[in-house]
């Protein structure tokens, strides 16, 4: 953990981030336990599991996100990035640009987050049990993709500069 304030609190939002992410896998893996439970044992099936299985997914999976990225948990293959140790200027440089890479694909994926919410909104689409509307959940996963880009763009600049700054995953 960094001394600069900015840097503590993009660990702690990704530390939060992380536990709900943890408590959605948590959650997951009993909804579907008492599903398979009242389904076949009591011959109940419990009402809208598919819709809350769905929405318990892409929560796990999107607050799941700020945390992988600023942990630069995406993986490099060392075919790569072998050449590239002996030399840490250009090492700095391929950082540099998988970092600018990195936040212009999560903005983008942002992007068409907001664009799919956007025409859940306008078609007034819902989910197929509950008949919930489905754009506040798309919105929500679009927002957590932003925190997921803004905190990785701080560690970025954190990161500048140092040619062996932690995090991938090496093959």
């Amino acid at each position: 953990m960094s001394d600069d304030p900015l840097s503590r609190w993009s660990d702690r939002i990704a530390r939060v981030l992380s536990y709900v992410a943890a408590a959605g896998i948590f959650a997951l893996m009993a909804l579907v336990f008492a599903s398979v439970f009242f389904r076949y044992v009591l011959n109940s099936p419990i009402l809208a599991t598919e819709d809350m299985m769905a929405i318990l997914l892409g929560v796990t999976i999107f607050t799941a996100v700020p945390n992988v990225t600023l942990s630069r948990g995406h993986i490099t293959v060392e075919l790569f990035t072998a050449p590239f140790k002996h030399f840490p200027a250009a090492n700095r440089i391929r950082r540099l640009v998988i970092d600018v890479c990195v936040i212009a694909m999560t903005i983008y994926m942002a992007r068409l987050l907001h664009i799919q919410a956007w025409r859940q909104y306008d078609r007034e689409t819902e989910s197929l049990v509950m008949e919930w509307p489905l754009y506040p959940t798309t919105y929500a996963f679009a927002g957590l993709v932003v925190i997921g880009a803004v905190l990785f763009a701080v560690r970025a600049i954190r990161d500048r500069g140092h040619a062996s700054a932690k995090g991938g995953l090496d093959l």
